[in-house]
């Protein structure tokens, strides 16, 4: 990773700890989410606070993610609920890369997502997620329609589009450490 004079992470290349391939990322103050194109997953790291716990939990440096919507705009779960968000007006900023929309679906996607702004959080469900990352044979089905995890969130959006991204897990299963296996191969 290359850090600039701040300590952050620049617009360069990002190695992510579990491949040797290379990926985009983008320092929060560089571009501002400019090259994002509706359908892609920004997947955030560098957890600060209690977004650490999540880190740490799935044993993964990435602890949120969302779905681009438009350039600079995501659509995201986050506590206070389902949420767009502009990249160049939020001062809590944190580096991502990105996973290329999955183009026949991307569309769906974004238009299902959109339509879920002002849904709430499932601060159950990734208390279950959690519980059941940590104890393999835990298992409770627990599933509301209207409250999401930010990685059930991209996940249903894809799933409602026709495009399944973790065919083994359920949406309301999948969480941010999940994502970095559709990371691309190689440099963009």
């Amino acid at each position: 990773m290359q850090k600039n004079d701040s300590g952050r992470v620049t617009n360069k290349r990002l190695k992510h700890p579990r491949r040797a391939s290379a990926v985009r990322a983008f320092d929060a103050d560089a571009a501002a989410g400019a090259d994002l194109s509706p359908g892609d997953i920004a997947l955030f790291y560098r957890p600060q606070g209690r977004d650490r716990i999540i880190s740490w939990l799935t044993r993964s440096p990435f602890f949120h993610v969302a779905l681009c919507c438009a350039p600079h705009t995501l659509v995201e779960a986050v506590p206070k609920g389902v949420r767009k968000r502009d990249l160049r007006a939020v001062p809590d900023r944190h580096p991502f890369v990105i996973i290329p929309a999955f183009r026949e679906a991307a569309a769906e996607a974004v238009s299902w997502a959109l339509t879920q702004v002002g849904d709430g959080y499932d601060t159950t469900d990734l208390a279950v997620i959690v519980l059941h990352r940590i104890f393999r044979d835990f298992a409770l089905n627990y599933t509301v329609g209207d409250r999401y995890t930010c990685g059930e969130f991209v996940a249903t959006a894809y799933e409602k589009a026709g495009r399944k991204l973790f065919p083994q897990l359920e949406s309301e299963d999948v969480v941010p450490a999940d994502f970095a296996r559709l990371l691309p191969e190689g440099p963009l």
